[in-house]
């Protein structure tokens, strides 16, 4: 076990598992693994953003707990001008950050100042900003799953 949190919507998880690698739970599901985080972000971000135009998409938001993740891919792409991330709980996002380096690269500390960071539920973000992104990724829990409380 790597670090366990409690936040005020979810339990979370970091942990060294065999055959697996590091490991990601939230309310002790296992969201995502080492030995297949890659492939599952690549196939997430990469599709949608290489035919989103000819151009690519510039202004991008991200959704879900391992946004960061989908973030360091996002910033391959030369079109992208800003990418906001929304997480709803901060002990979850900080997480990500300090255990899961290897996964997002820092990529929130973009030297180009193109990341955001927003702590909200995204659906509430969405709801509540009058704003266009030109590519949306959410990278939510399973909806049937109750959130801890």
């Amino acid at each position: 076990l790597r670090s366990i949190a409690q936040g005020p919507e979810r339990h979370c998880m970091v942990a060294d598992l065999e055959g697996l690698g590091r490991c990601f739970l939230l309310d002790y599901r296992l969201q995502s693994a080492e030995h297949d985080y890659c492939v599952y972000h690549e196939c997430l971000v990469h599709p949608g953003a290489l035919l989103h135009s000819e151009r690519g998409p510039a202004e991008v938001l991200v959704g879900g707990p391992l946004g960061l993740v989908a973030v360091d891919l996002l910033l391959k792409h030369a079109s992208v001008e800003e990418v906001v991330v929304v997480e709803s709980d901060e002990v979850v996002h900080n997480m990500v950050k300090e255990h899961l380096k290897d996964w997002h690269n820092d990529a929130w500390k973009d030297p180009r100042g193109r990341v955001q960071m927003v702590v909200a539920d995204v659906c509430d973000y969405l709801r509540n900003w009058h704003r266009l992104f030109d590519y949306i990724v959410l990278d939510l829990v399973d909806p049937g799953v109750a959130r801890h409380s």
